[in-house]
């Protein structure tokens, strides 16, 4: 199974409606924190979305929070504008070009960094039992990362 195939001008989704619907639930919640979160300090936003606000300076706290005010709602509106792209982009059905797959692929890197601090995630970690109450959890973030590989793998030229 692939989740993106090539045409002769671009690539088209081929995910399944229900694969479609649940990845336009996870963008869509997405969206939404961070249409809360763009003009909310730095320090007041909530622990899983922090990832996605990088520090420039690690050595030097007073320089670090100057770049997180300067930086912060142009990063909120980037990976927002990414999220709302590929949204339109699934909700359309029309094939992607490489530019807005690329853009496509970062987005659903965003959400899968945001899903896996949530999770707490490690290279440690195994397999969550069946009765762990983050199951679903778990497996939206596998899900992500198969749809991560199968578009990054597609803007390769790799298999299909």
């Amino acid at each position: 199974m692939t989740a993106f195939e090539r045409t002769a001008t671009g690539y088209r989704c081929v995910l399944d409606e229900q694969l479609r619907t649940a990845l336009l639930t996870v963008l869509g919640e997405l969206r939404d924190e961070l249409e809360k979160v763009k003009t909310t300090p730095y320090d007041a936003v909530p622990a899983h979305l922090r990832r996605l606000f990088p520090a420039g300076y690690h050595a030097n706290a007073e320089q670090n929070a100057e770049y997180r005010r300067l930086t912060h709602d142009e990063l909120a509106d980037t990976h927002q504008r990414a999220i709302m792209e590929s949204i339109e982009l699934l909700e359309r059905r029309t094939e992607l070009s490489a530019d807005e797959l690329d853009r496509f692929v970062r987005a659903v890197n965003a959400t899968r960094l945001v899903v896996g601090t949530i999770l707490d995630v490690s290279e440690d970690d195994a397999e969550p039992a069946a009765n762990d109450p983050m199951v679903d959890l778990w497996e939206i973030y596998d899900f992500l990362g198969w749809v991560l590989y199968q578009g990054l793998t597609a803007l390769s030229g790799g298999p299909e």
